[in-house]
């Protein structure tokens, strides 16, 4: 009996295991369920503090472009404005150079024989016009060429005659044939002899007029001459024209010079020589006159490059009938190369730079300005070009805008300490 007794409570202490264990499971089994379903229908979370704080950065970035004025500072600072629009847009290359003179209307004037100045008609500064005697030389050289040329007349005028005569006596069965012949042979020799003398004259700077009178009145015959002026134009330079100065061809008595245009020759880079031709018009300014500027137009352009400067001579030429303009004068030279029409543009005192970025204040309304970075395109002296960043009729700072950048530099730079 007491063996029965163990026996049932030992399969009544393995049932109660089995049956908790089943329970144990069921119950594990049950919250694993209750999980998976859990994550099953909650739809997936982002970290909810990430889009507030690239809301927070964005609106912090826009902010730093804006500057914002009190009345009173607005007041005091006294901006200028312009609005953004389309006008005609004039290109221009710029450029230096220097003024000389023309050198088609300019002479180096020196005598033809050597001798003695005599007398000097002209001084430093005159106008003088072409044919004008500067001065008188006496050559002794010049005197004996007028002796032989008189001396030659004379002979071609013997000559003649006795040809003629000879010619008469054998016609007349008189004169033997050989003694026309030999007239005849005098008489072209005499003539050679005459035409040389005269072109020798004429080298040395003696008219046909002044030749004739030699024959008209062969008493006044006289070893003096003038020098007289080849071109129109002023007395630059005096050398040695000076009473008593002996003088030969390689000695420089005045230089003349024509200075109602000028020249301007311009040194032009390289990337600028596909925008450059011949006939462009060019303004040219000089710190003598300043304010003033003169107009003129590229009558040369050289083949050649200068190796040591990579750049071209070009040459403009321009009026000057008030002699403002003095050769060896410095110059600054703007080449129109383009006309545009439709253009978008803003003054370039509007353009303020920040390193690499290139930006404008834009107003958007009393006291407030937004700085914004743009693009550009080409330039003249007062206006650029815009090819982004900006529209049409949309406001910008022109007059002060410097201000405006020092401003907005003071308050980031406050910023920072902070």
């Amino acid at each position: 009996m007491k063996f029965l007794c163990v026996a049932a409570e030992r399969r009544y202490a393995s049932v109660k295991k089995k049956v908790t264990l089943i329970i144990s499971i069921a119950i594990l089994v049950g919250l694993l369920s209750l999980l998976l379903s859990y994550r099953w229908n909650t739809p997936p979370q982002t970290n909810p503090q990430q889009p507030i704080a690239d809301e927070h950065s964005e609106e912090a970035q826009h902010n730093e472009s804006i500057i914002e004025l009190q009345p009173e500072a607005l007041e005091h600072l006294a901006l200028g404005t312009e609005t953004v629009s389309y006008r005609p847009l004039s290109l221009s290359i710029k450029a230096t150079g220097k003024i000389v003179m023309n050198e088609d209307r300019h002479a180096h004037v020196s005598p033809r024989t050597s001798g003695r100045v005599a007398e000097v008609l002209v001084t430093l500064g005159d106008n003088v016009t072409r044919g004008q005697k500067l001065l008188i030389l006496d050559s002794l050289e010049l005197g004996e060429l007028k002796a032989r040329y008189l001396q030659a007349a004379a002979k071609v005028h013997l000559t003649g005659a006795n040809y003629q005569r000879e010619k008469r006596l054998f016609e007349a069965h008189i004169a033997p044939q050989k003694d026309v012949i030999e007239a005849e042979t005098a008489y072209q020799e005499a003539i050679i002899n005459f035409k040389s003398c005269e072109d020798l004259l004429k080298l040395h700077g003696l008219s046909p007029q002044e030749i004739e009178q030699l024959k008209e009145e062969p008493d006044a015959v006289k070893s003096t001459f003038p020098i007289l002026a080849p071109v129109n134009g002023e007395i630059i330079e005096r050398h040695k024209a000076f009473v008593g100065e002996m003088v030969d061809p390689h000695t420089e008595l005045f230089t003349i010079a024509d200075l109602s245009t000028v020249w301007v020759m311009v040194d032009l880079y390289e990337k600028d020589l596909m925008h450059i031709k011949k006939g462009l018009p060019a303004v040219v300014t000089v710190a003598a006159c300043p304010g003033e500027t003169f107009h003129g137009v590229i009558t040369y352009i050289s083949p050649l490059l200068d190796a040591s400067t990579r750049t071209v001579k070009a040459r403009v030429e321009i009026d000057n009938q008030q002699s403002k303009l003095k050769p060896e004068m410095f110059a600054a030279i703007s080449i129109l190369t383009e006309e545009r029409q439709q253009v978008l543009t803003i003054p370039k005192e509007a353009v303020q730079t920040d390193g690499e970025h290139t930006f404008v204040f834009v107003v958007l309304d009393k006291g407030r300005f937004e700085k914004r970075d743009i693009t550009l395109g080409r330039e003249t002296e007062t206006l650029a070009e815009v090819t982004g960043g900006l529209k049409e009729n949309e406001v910008v700072v022109t007059e002060g805008s410097f201000l405006l950048k020092a401003e907005m530099e003071k308050e980031r730079f406050g910023a920072h300490r902070h």
